[in-house]
Formats: C-alpha cells, sequence, structure tokens
C-alpha cells in the first residue's frame, strides 16, 4: 500500500441519507522497536461522520 494522497480511497463509497461522511485521512507509521532493528510499518486510517437527522 502506498500513501499518495494522505486520503483513503473513495471509489466504493456508498452514500447514505442517515450519515455524511465528513472527513478522511490515511497516515503511514514506521515503527523501530528496541529489540530488534527491523521497521515495522502500519497505516492508520481516520473517518469522521455526522449523523443526520431523518424527518418522517
Amino acid at each position: 500500500m502506498i500513501n499518495k494522497t494522505g486520503v483513503v480511497e473513495l471509489s466504493g463509497y456508498v452514500t447514505n441519507g442517515e450519515w455524511m461522511l465528513t472527513r478522511n485521512r490515511i497516515v503511514r507509521n514506521e515503527v523501530v522497536y528496541p529489540i530488534s532493528p527491523a521497521v515495522y510499518p502500519d497505516v492508520t486510517g481516520a473517518e469522521a461522520f455526522i449523523m443526520r437527522s431523518i424527518c418522517f
């Protein structure tokens, strides 16, 4: 996985009348632990949603 834009790919996202996506981001991190010289990468994604009220 390569982080080129800093946002989550939304091509498969389906919009919803009750929820609205307000923010999305993706961050690649690298951790080196004291017991090993190896680099351990991880990718963290975060999304924020707002719940819309639906009138009946």
